[in-house]
């Protein structure tokens, strides 16, 4: 999927878990990744409008979990929104393009949660909007749920922390009982936390962050970020913000992470608040970044 993984793991056996936990990434990666030219979400994005496709269990779970939060963040976060995402170079083709907005407004007519429909008991797919889907905001939190679950069923397994592109799974302790450190990185510091996240007070979480401080490119004199306003057709510009979000299960976290940070940090902290989501919303005032905490994660670690 275009970024790394890190597996540390607590374990009162010395056995190589590499071989496993490779094959469960590179099962997620030829079915999710837009960077596979035959992965199976580029052979649906290639497929006719209005023609069944058949799917996998796991391509069909991301899915129903897109889709959910799409309605739930009224389209905030929007899984058909691939080839606006393309037409920009923040996708597998990384051509910047300046599409025209006759072409943007054509583009953005057919993103919809409801572009796609599903046949949840057959695992079928049909398009009935020209759309392409892009999981790169919700793929990496379900291959970090599914690690997760291979090293649970290991009873040598005692803690594990689980990094995929940012995203996060942690359980039990590490080495001597210890917590696992857990942090938000700094816009400006790279390699230093803005937050140290209170791991010793968090049971068993995962977490996942969507900033813009990272992936942003210039176009035409001005910086954008890789979050699309799906309002405007266009790259939101260069605010240096970021939104973690801690949950469950690291593929929630990874799409409402996402969702947050296209709201913006007021009306993401307001949605958070009514939807008892925890996040930590980092925003910069001049020179200086403020924290800001959901109601929802101040009620965590008090």
């Amino acid at each position: 999927m275009g970024t790394y993984y890190k597996v540390s793991i607590n374990s009162t056996s010395d056995r190589d878990f590499h071989p496993k936990i490779m094959i469960v990434l590179e099962k997620v990666n030829q079915e999710m990744s837009t960077y596979i030219e035959d992965s199976l979400i580029s052979q649906f994005n290639r497929h006719p409008v209005n023609t069944w496709f058949e799917v996998s269990d796991s391509f069909m779970d991301v899915f129903s979990k897109s889709i959910e939060i799409c309605n739930l963040s009224n389209g905030y976060f929007d899984v058909t929104v691939g080839k606006v995402v393309d037409a920009w170079g923040f996708g597998p083709l990384t051509k910047i393009l300046t599409p025209d907005s006759l072409e943007m407004e054509e583009a953005l007519s057919h993103v919809s949660c409801n572009a796609v429909i599903q046949d949840k008991k057959d695992n079928y797919l049909k398009k009935i909007n020209p759309v392409s889907l892009d999981f790169s905001a919700i793929a990496k939190g379900y291959a970090v749920d599914e690690l997760a679950i291979l090293l649970l069923s290991d009873p040598a397994v005692k803690g594990f922390m689980i990094d995929v592109g940012g995203e996060l799974q942690i359980n039990g302790r590490k080495h001597k009982n210890l917590p696992w450190s857990v942090g938000i990185s700094h816009p400006y510091k790279i390699g230093l936390p803005i937050y140290k996240v209170p791991t010793e007070k968090l049971n068993n979480f995962a977490m996942a962050t969507s900033g813009d401080y990272r992936n942003f490119r210039e176009i035409k004199g001005n910086f954008v970020t890789h979050t699309i306003d799906l309002k405007q057709g266009k790259p939101r510009p260069l605010l240096i913000t970021s939104v973690s979000v801690i949950s469950e299960t690291a593929i929630e976290a990874d799409a409402l992470a996402t969702a947050l940070n296209a709201m913006g940090s007021k009306k993401g902290l307001s949605f958070a608040n009514q939807n008892n989501i925890s996040a930590i919303f980092v925003s910069r005032e001049e020179e200086k970044f403020k924290l800001e905490f959901s109601n929802n994660f101040k009620n965590q670690v008090q």
